[in-house]
């Protein structure tokens, strides 16, 4: 199963909504970020990411993972999902890098091949 983000529809690709921000009546916050995806620049990453995320956890509460990949990614969900099974999704895991910085952020885990 998976999930297209982006920060505009497009007519060739199946988008899906981020969840938390459709309907009328937005908070501060859900604006602010609607704000941010709609920038459509590179600092609107992370309120992408954090959408996504929040996004497929909503979705999928059930899931043991989750894999956010960018339009450039090619991924095997059959080799992904045998590197994952030695693992334990409940542990606080760190694997592979590198560590992205931006200002006023600190640093977060940065994307390349795909965040898990």
């Amino acid at each position: 199963l998976f999930h297209l983000y982006g920060d505009a529809p497009d007519e060739s690709l199946p988008i899906t909504p981020y969840a938390a921000l459709e309907g009328g009546g937005l908070s501060e916050e859900q604006e602010f970020l609607k704000e941010q995806i709609e920038a459509a620049d590179y600092a609107s990453s992370l309120a992408k990411f954090f959408c996504a995320l929040r996004d497929m956890h909503t979705r999928h509460p059930e899931a043991s993972w989750y894999y956010l990949g960018g339009d450039d990614n090619f991924v095997v969900p059959e080799n992904l999902v045998a590197q994952l099974q030695g693992l334990d999704a409940a542990s606080v895991l760190m694997v592979g890098g590198p560590l992205g910085s931006h200002v006023g952020v600190g640093k977060y885990p940065s994307g390349g091949s795909g965040i898990i």
